[in-house]
């Protein structure tokens, strides 16, 4: 197996040197070992990924709308459910879905008869999701998922109901998230900024951040107090900035935080 690392042409384990040009047919020991050495390096990166950007923990990984693997309802709600597409680690590998799709893939959940029911919406380590189906009970308890897994929500079924929503109206079926959010990007950065270049004159009363803000992540402070959105600032549109309703006094020390927005 090759060691993994920077690539090195000249090295037999790493480069196409395994094989004659023309060579027909390729030995199967030359196809598995060309096999193995991408194969590891693959998992390597896996790994890598699962350290970095979760500590090995399994985890959703999305960049601010909150809408990765996510298990919905559907437009219409109805006994499927949908899983949005999205970005997860379960360790240690990294799975994503581009397109989404509905659960299950033919027909419909069949509603408990007697007693609630809790069935667990999952996804597998090779991208592939399902549900496992829970057993009836006064005070039903959540199945098992599959080893290799990670359970991305609970839907809790009333006996008789014919629909599943996102909330719990009383009647029908629901879904509780069960994901574990990590932000992740230049979205969900804080700022390494804490003063606006402007001073204080006792007049001016627009100041600006040197990265663009995500709204309703701005805090600002004035002399260590902090000020009150809406009340004594305003964020501008552009979000790289806010625009006090009175001006500061000449000395006056200012200060904000934020989230760097993505651009």
């Amino acid at each position: 197996m090759a060691n993994l690392g920077k690539y090195d042409p000249t090295r037999e384990s790493h480069s196409s040197s395994l094989f004659i040009y023309g060579e027909v047919p390729v030995s199967s020991a030359k196809l598995n070992r060309w096999n193995g050495n991408v194969d590891a390096s693959l998992e390597a990166v896996n790994r890598a990924i699962s350290r970095l950007v979760n500590a090995d923990q399994n985890a959703a990984l999305d960049t601010g709308c909150g809408g990765s693997l996510k298990v919905a309802a559907q437009p219409t709600p109805n006994m499927t459910v949908r899983i949005l597409a999205g970005v997860g680690i379960i360790h240690p590998y990294v799975v994503a879905t581009t397109t989404g799709g509905s659960l299950p893939g033919e027909g419909m959940i069949e509603p408990p008869v007697s007693a609630p029911r809790i069935d667990v919406v999952y996804i597998r380590q090779d991208g592939e999701s399902g549900i496992i189906t829970g057993t009836e009970g006064f005070f039903p308890v959540a199945p098992a998922i599959p080893t290799g897994a990670m359970a991305l929500a609970e839907i809790y079924l009333r006996p008789g109901c014919t629909a599943i929503k996102e909330f719990d109206d009383g009647l029908n079926g629901y879904l509780v998230d069960l994901r574990t959010l990590v932000s992740v990007g230049p979205s969900h950065r804080h700022s390494v900024d804490r003063t606006p270049p402007e001073v204080p004159d006792g007049e001016s009363v627009h100041f600006s951040t040197a990265l663009p803000f995500r709204s309703g992540t701005l805090e600002v402070f004035l002399n260590g107090v902090m000020q009150a959105s809406a009340v004594d600032y305003t964020e501008e549109e552009t979000c790289r900035g806010y625009v006090f309703h009175s001006p500061p006094p000449t000395g006056s020390i200012i200060q904000h935080q934020y989230l760097i927005k993505q651009e």
